[in-house]
């Protein structure tokens, strides 16, 4: 077990780093949201919609963002998903961004709306769900 910092390095740690000022990401794509980011069916399209909301994000003077990331997807195209986790996290770094990943958080939907993931073209928003979810 490590010991415990002094007040001194407390103080010193907690002024080399900025304040966190940051937001739920949740992309402005039509459906899918993170799916369409993360996924291998038309990534490329979602990361330049993203690359846009975080270039807002940063001039705005947000540094963080949170990220839900679906278990599905990592389970089934876990190859292309982290590669475009890592093309995402690269993204977020060129404008000084971090993350809070929030790992696998595909249990909020009550259980007699929950339809199981399918990678690929997602269904349309359906307004007053969230992620279009019904």
């Amino acid at each position: 077990m490590n010991r415990k910092w002094t007040e001194q390095e407390i103080w010193s740690w907690f002024r080399e780093h900025e304040w966190i000022s940051g937001f739920n990401f949740v992309p402005s794509t039509p459906a899918g949201g993170v799916y369409a980011l993360l996924q291998e069916y038309d990534h490329k399209n979602a990361f330049q919609e993203a690359a846009k909301e975080i270039s807002l994000a940063a001039s705005l003077g947000l540094n963080s963002v949170r990220l839900f990331l679906p278990f599905e997807l990592w389970r089934q195209q876990h190859d292309s998903f982290m590669k475009n986790l890592e093309e995402f996290i690269s993204l977020l770094d060129f404008y000084h961004m971090t993350i809070m990943p929030v790992l696998f958080n595909d249990c909020t939907v009550a259980k007699q709306f929950y339809k199981e993931p399918v990678p690929g073209p997602q269904p349309e928003p359906v307004e007053g769900f969230f992620w279009g979810n019904q």
